[in-house]
């Protein structure tokens, strides 16, 4: 006759050197890499660059802080492609800054003569 204070297991239970072990699966996480804000940020540098070329000073900055934030983004894997844009963009402002200082210079020596 059986204990009644004891229960039988039905399923056997595996000893721990005939356990299995699955390797762990890496995790895609959806935080942002450590270089992923400098792409955004040579993308709105860029964009103001343009849009402030016509004031020589500030085009020229942004178009340089850009250009600096988008090599710093390009090794970002997740949005390198925005890097690659801002640096198009800042080498556009810096481009056109460069262009209405020397037409500004041109013009204000012509002017005086």
């Amino acid at each position: 006759m059986q204990n009644p204070n004891s229960i039988q297991n039905p399923v056997p239970t595996v000893n721990q050197s005939q356990q299995q072990t699955q390797p762990e699966t890496p995790v895609a996480s959806n935080r942002p890499g450590p270089y992923d804000n400098y792409a955004l940020t040579s993308f709105l540098m860029g964009t103001l660059s343009i849009i402030t070329s016509l004031v020589i000073y500030p085009g020229l900055a942004f178009g340089i802080m850009s250009i600096v934030f988008g090599l710093r983004g390009k090794q970002s894997t997740a949005k390198s492609k925005l890097a690659k844009i801002g640096i198009i963009l800042g080498v556009i402002g810096l481009i056109s800054s460069i262009f209405w200082g020397i037409l500004n210079l041109y013009l204000s020596v012509v002017g005086n003569s």
